[in-house]
């Protein structure tokens, strides 16, 4: 796999400190409101999932090749998981659990 030498440093950087890469998708959704009936993922990142990077997740059609859960950072990007992962459903339920309580608060 080529690697360009601009995208190099990048990764060199988010692997340094820790931050999730995310893999190849089939479509990105213009807005975070208009999900995701189409987007898919061809791997998964190749960082565990820090859930503490992430606001938000969605899970991927059941029309895609390779069933997955994209995980939205707090900067915005999307991350493709390994829905069989544990680490991955942890990280759905805590998100679940703060939506919960941010609507009996709000």
């Amino acid at each position: 796999m080529k690697v360009s030498a601009a995208a190099l440093p990048f990764l060199i950087l988010a692997a340094a400190l820790g931050l999730p890469t995310h893999a190849t998708f089939r479509h990105r959704s213009p807005t975070p409101d208009a999900r995701h009936t189409s987007d898919c993922c061809f791997s998964y990142g190749t960082q565990n999932v820090q859930c503490e990077f992430m606001e938000d997740y969605y899970e991927t059609s059941s029309k895609c090749s390779q069933p997955a859960v994209i995980f939205i950072t707090k900067r915005g990007q999307q991350v493709c998981a390994d829905h069989h992962s544990r680490r991955v459903r942890h990280c759905m339920e805590d998100l679940d659990s703060a939506k919960k309580q941010r609507k009996r608060i709000g």
